[in-house]
């Protein structure tokens, strides 16, 4: 598949995992702080969006996959 989509869906993955975690960690002397990279996360997903906004995706037809029975 396209390489920008394939970007798209793992910064997008990135951003709801980093969502759920603290903005910052400390333990001892470790300390892990995200800073801003939400907010690059999000301008990034935002350019990918703008560069396909022209381009609609719809289906022509709907069907559902028979499977068999055991």
């Amino acid at each position: 598949s396209d390489p920008l989509i394939r970007k798209l869906s793992a910064l997008l993955a990135a951003k709801m995992i980093k969502m759920r975690e603290p903005k910052a960690r400390a333990i001892g002397e470790y300390r892990e702080d995200s800073g801003d990279i939400l907010e690059v996360w999000e301008r990034e997903i935002e350019r990918i969006f703008r560069l396909y906004e022209a381009f609609r995706v719809s289906a022509t037809r709907y069907r559902r996959i028979e499977e068999p029975r055991s």
